[in-house]
């Protein structure tokens, strides 16, 4: 790596915890992805690292195993001046089961729309986000259709335009 690139890893969050000393591994942990949830391999993008969390985000990601590379993607319509914003957890949890995992992992409280003025049933309906997909796997066909109708429904209620989520 360049002397530039090794500046770019160094200046990253590591969030190992309050006090704890910079470190590579503490780097990684924080800002790396997975490109394939099936496996341990890791990737990190400097410049995708820097990407803010929200619980509704505006972009996604998307590991293209052809070029090697990580690709960020509009999900939702994003006028200028909006601030780009990823998802860090799977955000089909309660909302206190979100702030949860932020804290404990990147040391922060989430204050995104989702989380600072949550409408009334969002909870219920992250919840069986989740519930739903898990489902879909054991499901019958027809029940599967129900579910996946259910599940668009759910996502457009919450404004979750996320493909990684649509398109299972």
């Amino acid at each position: 790596l360049s002397a530039g690139q090794r500046e770019q890893i160094w200046n990253l969050s590591d969030c190992s915890g309050p006090g704890a000393e910079t470190s590579l591994e503490g780097i990684l942990d924080t800002n790396c992805f997975r490109p394939d949830l099936s496996t341990d391999v890791r990737v990190l993008c400097p410049t995708l690292a820097r990407f803010n969390h929200s619980c509704l985000p505006n972009c996604q990601q998307a590991w293209d195993g052809d070029q090697g590379t990580m690709r960020i993607s509009a999900c939702t319509q994003i006028q200028e001046g909006d601030e780009l914003c990823i998802d860090y957890i799977d955000v089909r949890q309660s909302r206190d089961q979100r702030q949860f995992e932020l804290r404990q992992k990147y040391g922060f409280e989430c204050s995104c729309p989702a989380c600072a003025a949550p409408r009334e049933g969002s909870d219920e309906r992250r919840i069986n986000m989740a519930k739903f997909d898990q489902e879909i796997g054991i499901a019958s066909p027809e029940r599967c259709l129900q579910i996946v109708g259910s599940l668009l429904q759910l996502y457009d209620d919450e404004s979750l335009q996320l493909q990684a989520l649509r398109g299972r």
